[in-house]
């Protein structure tokens, strides 16, 4: 079972209904996170994985990491496109899971930047120098 922000979706729903079960999202809302998102609109809750995120520079500068719902650590990758040498991205994770969460440079460098800890809330901002992303700050909530 898929959960958000403390809400279980359910699981014969397909994505655009089940987001709507989140308190303050309507169906336009849900269709913008489907569409931002890149997730086929015709999926059900079901469906969804584990795979790993990449997060764009391009998606805006602040990004919450989903929960990590289920038996396995997680990772996002920090990519490229859309990035420019100064920019900088905060990514919080606001789910206290007993799963890690780690971020990957997605830069040629590659590597894992920071892994936040099983069952502990918390953020990292990291800036690009034109080729990696690099770990500014890190800090709890």
């Amino acid at each position: 079972m898929a959960r958000i922000s403390g809400i279980d979706l359910p699981r014969d729903k397909k994505v655009e209904i089940g987001l709507t079960y989140i308190y303050g999202i309507g169906r336009a809302s849900a269709q913008q996170i489907i569409e931002k998102a890149g997730i086929d609109s015709s999926l059900r809750i079901r469906d969804l994985t584990d795979a790993d995120v990449t997060i764009q520079r391009s998606q805006g500068a602040w990004r919450v990491l989903p929960a990590a719902t289920l038996s396995a650590d997680h990772a996002a990758t920090l990519g490229t496109t859309g990035a420019a040498a100064g920019d900088q991205i905060t990514i919080t994770r606001l789910d206290a899971t007993a799963n890690a969460y780690a971020v990957i440079n997605g830069g040629a460098g590659a590597g894992t930047l920071v892994t936040f800890p099983a069952s502990k809330i918390g953020f990292g901002v990291f800036q690009y120098d034109g080729t990696n992303w690099a770990l500014r700050e890190v800090g709890s909530l």
